[in-house]
């Protein structure tokens, strides 16, 4: 069950990248304590929050480096993140703090799980480049990214989403008829394998991928795909619903959430909406 005191998407500065990314054990966590923050000193003490849950992720966050050194930030980003489960002990959908079912909203990607991010098979990697393209994508000018990675650079005249980066996670907001995202997969596996998608759509979206397998023969190599989201308007969504895709083989299960916010014909130029009362 998540604390009610969690913070919750949507994402307020880039609607189009989903936040939170995970979530991990912060409720009631006995954890190490500051002896100069009570009197009597506590060496120990039960605390929640943001605080309790970060050390988890940023100690998997270490574990993986450790285990893979030539893993980038992202790579392990993506194992934690498609690794991770939104069902509880008892096997039933993780519930928010008003004990209804949580969502992307909620949790991200789910509770992180450390030993299947151990070995996550796909992983969705980005590089400086990748966030350069970003950072132009969500609006910056070339001057402000400059100052950000130190040195000279441009940005297209045309601009695309922020949501085209290569992210574990998928959100398309004010979805106005149809959109397509492309993504990325690297395998970090040693075998070869044949993995196939499975798509389940938000409420009324339909989701359609360019393939529905892909075949990596060496560790290291990448494959690249689409996912294609058009509005059922018969079935229009009145806010943000949610569903998921996964890549799967014998042994791995790759899951990214998909979260859409549609907006009515009228909104999206298709004319005049009539209601049947």
């Amino acid at each position: 069950m998540m604390g009610i005191f969690s913070c919750k998407g949507p994402n307020p500065e880039v609607p189009d990248i989903l936040k939170p990314d995970v979530t991990a054990p912060g409720v009631d966590i006995l954890a190490a304590w500051s002896e100069a923050a009570d009197k009597p000193p506590l060496k120990y003490k039960f605390a929640s929050g943001t605080s309790i849950a970060s050390p988890h992720v940023a100690g998997l966050s270490t574990l993986l480096k450790s285990m893979y050194p030539g893993w980038s930030a992202a790579a392990i980003k993506s194992a934690i993140m498609t690794t991770a489960y939104t069902q509880d002990h008892t096997g039933k959908p993780i519930l928010d703090g008003d004990y209804d079912i949580a969502t992307p909203f909620n949790y991200g990607s789910g509770h992180i799980n450390p030993v299947a991010a151990a070995d996550p098979g796909l992983v969705y990697d980005a590089g400086e480049q990748d966030y350069v393209s970003f950072l132009c994508n969500i609006g910056l000018s070339a001057k402000q990214v400059e100052l950000i990675t130190g040195k000279p650079e441009t940005c297209p005249s045309i601009r695309g989403r922020g949501n085209n980066l290569n992210y574990p996670s998928v959100t398309v907001t004010n979805l106005a008829r149809e959109a397509t995202v492309t993504r990325t997969l690297t395998s970090v596996s040693d075998s070869p394998s044949t993995y196939r998608i499975g798509i389940t759509p938000p409420s009324g979206i339909s989701v359609t991928a360019n393939a529905t397998s892909l075949t990596f023969s060496k560790k290291g190599e990448q494959k690249t795909f689409t996912l294609n989201f058009v509005v059922n308007y018969d079935f229009l969504p009145r806010q943000y619903v949610y569903g998921e895709y996964v890549w799967y083989d014998n042994t791995h299960t790759v899951r990214s959430p998909i979260v859409v916010n549609a907006v009515s014909r009228l909104a999206s130029g298709e004319g005049n909406l009539v209601y049947e009362v």
